[in-house]
């Protein structure tokens, strides 16, 4: 048999070892999906999703483009909230011969590291370089979004991605804002 309560205010005591809480027991849930629940000022920080584009290539992808153009990584999401930030994480092996290779996030069509570098990339190393990138970007919107990786030629010469068959990531975390 259901049964429901209904108030105005829940409040925890105001002294004790649980001064101004309102428990939750072990091994229950507090369902707030007919609604939404808004959070305290201040509280944020919680995980809520994580999305990830994991590619191992077959082939490579040769350029020598020194416009940032796309790999085949990418993400589309509809954030949890307008609040919600996005943790932009992403790893990969690139050859670049004697060339440096640069790399960057996108959204939609924005660039959101440098117009001319991104966030960095490979060193003018003569061989296969590994490139971590993170960004923590707030879009500030519920509209779906697409995250993607891009890559440039520092210089016009010749680089691949990958060179050999590796696994390529872009990692996407939402977390509460």
């Amino acid at each position: 048999m259901a049964s429901e309560l209904i108030v105005q205010t829940l409040k925890g005591p105001t002294s004790g070892a649980n001064a101004n809480k309102v428990i939750i027991p072990s091994g229950q849930t507090l369902d707030a999906s007919a609604g939404g629940m808004t959070l305290p000022a201040g509280v944020g920080g919680k995980l809520l999703n994580v999305y990830q584009d994991l590619n191992q290539a077959t082939g490579n992808t040769v350029t020598t483009s020194t416009s940032f153009i796309a790999t085949n990584l990418s993400v589309t999401l509809t954030p949890v909230s307008a609040s919600s930030k996005f943790l932009l994480t992403t790893s990969l092996t690139a050859g670049a011969g004697s060339e440096a290779v640069l790399v960057t996030f996108y959204r939609g069509g924005t660039n959101l590291g440098d117009s001319t570098n991104g966030f960095g990339g490979t060193g003018y190393t003569g061989g296969r370089d590994n490139v971590a990138i993170s960004y923590l970007d707030s879009p500030a919107t519920t509209a779906s979004i697409t995250y993607s990786v891009y890559w440039r030629s520092r210089g016009g010469g010749s680089i691949e991605l990958p060179p050999w068959p590796e696994y390529q990531t872009l990692i996407v975390t939402e977390i509460a804002g």
